[in-house]
Order: structure tokens, then C-alpha cells, then sequence
């Protein structure tokens, strides 16, 4: 048997793979689960391990990582696949798949192929909610959905914050996110641009002076901003155009959160800002102003 497991969400996959191999070395032992870096090995040395007969076993277990790396096993990956005994179970782990390549349409036709896709701002709060009851805590939705707002919906920062605000108390509450979390700079970005665009320049202002105080670049803060901006810039011409906010091509918990603030900027208006912002990038990289002064006149802008 052959599967292959990728996808961006690392939680979901880390966790498959150890309970793979959880179950079968309790029914085949230790010595029968065996783990590979294909990304230098040679095309024969990997044929050697697939085709290999189990040693005091009836069957073996072969994790194999970095496959994508090694470009000759990458263009041969059917004649490996060809190669796995019938007593070698293989599990091929690329997290990050190029779907142009041969190696991805080979393992999507020829292998067991399972992806693993990040959560949405729609299913993060309610995993987290189950999720703290199977630990033997207690979170609301509403609660659930506020340390969604401030963390993001990356499933592995969000399970072990988790863990750190059960040790704090079972029963997790507003307060103690606020004293357990920080904000990522993506969300803090975000409320600054909601509160520029609420006509709040001094709310956005201290938005920006408490991710200096927090050691984040002028550079870095930007860079978001673009980010940002593109994703305002995409939600608002597809409002325009009655496209689904799901094939833009980013996060449904991004597109959600963008569609309540395009309400309040015309698409040219979206468009001026992102031309300020690409002079004030190449101010910033080409000349010597202050770059917090650039930003925050910046963010001024943005509340006019």
C-alpha cells in the first residue's frame, strides 16, 4: 500500500502520521517502521528500500520525506512505486506538492491521496470548542471565535495556546485570552486599517506605536500592509463582479474579515492607497526617511 500525505495544515498531518505509526508498531513491533530522507539519496538506494522484505515481521512500515527535493527519484516515481513490495507500507510526506509536476500527478493517480487543507475562519472555533472539552476544559463559541480573531487559524499555534490557557484555568474566558495571547501582527494590522477606515487615525496610530514598542520593523509592518491591501483590493472586485469570495484564492477567514471593511472604500479609493504605499516602499528602501514618520503619514491617509 502506497499513500501520500501533503497539504499546508501540519497539525492535522503530524498528528495522521504519528497515529499511523502508533498503530502499526503496536501490531508489528519497532524494527518494522523505518523513516527516510529521500532528498540526496540515489534512485537505487530508494528502490533497495521500497523493495525490501520485512526483518521479524510480516510487514513493514517506510515514512519517506524529501522526495520532492530529489529531482532524479521525482522524474522516476512510478518505477519506485512500482518497486513497494507487498509486505511495505509507504507513506510518502510532502507537505508542499507542485501540482505541475510529475511527481503530483503521479501521486495523485497511482497513490492512496490524502491532503490536509488549514481550517476555516467558519470550523476553527468550533474545533477549538471540542477540542477544549476533549481535554477536559471548558470554551464557548464566542470565546472560541475571539482567540480566532486574535491568533489567526494556524491549527498548531492555536492547539498549543490551547494547552498553555487550559494549564491557566479550565475554563477559559475573555480575560484570560487577553492576558495569555498576543495579537499577531497580521490582526493588529488588520484592526489598524479598520480603525483608520472608521475615521479613528489616533486608535490606528497606537496600533502601530504597540508593534513598534514590539520590536516588529517599519519593513515588516508594511509588507503587511500590502498584504493587506491586496486582499481588501481582490474582495472588492469581486463584490463588484458577484464572484464567490471562496475562488479568490485566499483564506475564507481573510476574505470574511476583508468583506466588512471594502463596505466603507470605493474600489478606486482601495486603488489610491495602494499606490501611496508603493511610493512610500520605495521611499523606504531607496532613500533615507524616517521610515516611522512615512508610515504613520501613511495611516493618516488611510483614515481621510
Amino acid at each position: 500500500m502506497i499513500t501520500t500525505l501533503t497539504g499546508s495544515n501540519a497539525y492535522e498531518l503530524s498528528n495522521t502520521l504519528r497515529s499511523i505509526k502508533a498503530v502499526f508498531t503496536k501490531q508489528f513491533g519497532d524494527f518494522a517502521t523505518e523513516s527516510v530522507d529521500a532528498s540526496e539519496l540515489e534512485l537505487r538506494a530508494l528502490l533497495d528500500i521500497v523493495s525490501a522484505l520485512p526483518f521479524l515481521s510480516t510487514k513493514r512500515l517506510v515514512v519517506m520525506q524529501g522526495l520532492a527535493a530529489n529531482k532524479l527519484a521525482s522524474e522516476h516515481i512510478q518505477t519506485i512505486i512500482n518497486n513497494v513490495s507487498d509486505q511495505t507500507d509507504v507513506y510518502i510526506v510532502e507537505p508542499k506538492l507542485d501540482k505541475r509536476s510529475v511527481l503530483y500527478k503521479t501521486l495523485k493517480k497511482e497513490t492512496d491521496f490524502k491532503e490536509f487543507l488549514q481550517i476555516d475562519a467558519y470550523s476553527a472555533p468550533q474545533w477549538l470548542v471540542t477540542e477544549a472539552k476533549n481535554r477536559g476544559g471548558e470554551l464557548s463559541n464566542g470565546d472560541a471565535r475571539y482567540l480566532v480573531s486574535r491568533m489567526g487559524v494556524e491549527q498548531t499555534a492555536l492547539s498549543n495556546q490551547l494547552d498553555v490557557l487550559l494549564l491557566y484555568n479550565p475554563k477559559i474566558n475573555r480575560t484570560a485570552i487577553d492576558i495569555l495571547t498576543d495579537k499577531t501582527p497580521q490582526s493588529t494590522v488588520f484592526e489598524l486599517i479598520e480603525a483608520a477606515f472608521s475615521g479613528n487615525t489616533r486608535l490606528a496610530l497606537d496600533l502601530y506605536e504597540d508593534q513598534r514598542a514590539q520590536n516588529v520593523e517599519p519593513l515588516a509592518i508594511e509588507a503587511l500592509f500590502v498584504w493587506q491591501l491586496h486582499a481588501l483590493l481582490l474582495v472588492k472586485a469581486a463584490g463588484q463582479a458577484k464572484k464567490p469570495l471562496n475562488q479568490l484564492g485566499i483564506s475564507p477567514y481573510v476574505a470574511q474579515k476583508s468583506a466588512a471593511l471594502v463596505a466603507r472604500r470605493t474600489l478606486p479609493q482601495l486603488k489610491g492607497y495602494v499606490a501611496k504605499l508603493t511610493a512610500a516602499e520605495f521611499a523606504l528602501k531607496t532613500t533615507a526617511v524616517n521610515a516611522d514618520e512615512t508610515l504613520k503619514n501613511f495611516i493618516i491617509v488611510l483614515g481621510q
